[in-house]
């Protein structure tokens, strides 16, 4: 069963150690059919209320914790290439370790990463 309805008064009163219990023992498959059925039942973003209501390291995890495998190594696939000297052992272990089908969503969200943060540079002004 998907306790999404558990959800909506939980995040209401900032019940923090019930949102952490929900989202924390789940897969993320079933955290993102809680999150998907709690929007349709109330017509609210469950990240967005999450960043609302909860604030620090426990509002970063429990984002985290809505985001998909794929997501999380194209995000750090990007930050270990970001900035001075490039972290090898990260690009190793992810790309050297994840099935090809996984490498393809990889690529596809790393993509996707790079043009959202591409269209975000402001253009130089012409001399």
């Amino acid at each position: 069963t998907v306790p999404f309805s558990f959800l909506f008064p939980v995040c209401s009163g900032v019940d923090e150690a019930s949102i952490v219990r929900i989202l924390s023992n789940r897969t993320w498959e079933q955290r993102d059919l809680i999150a998907k059925g709690f929007e349709k039942k109330y017509k609210t973003n469950l990240e967005g209320l999450l960043k609302k209501k909860l604030s620090g390291y426990l509002e970063n995890t429990m984002l985290t914790l809505l985001k998909s495998p794929a997501m999380l190594d194209a995000q750090e696939l990007r930050d270990s290439m970001k900035g001075l000297g490039t972290d090898e052992d990260t690009l190793i272990e992810i790309l050297a370790t994840r099935p090809n089908r996984q490498i393809q969503e990889i690529k596809t969200l790393y993509k996707e990463g790079l043009s959202f943060i591409h269209s975000l540079r402001v253009v130089p002004a012409l001399r």
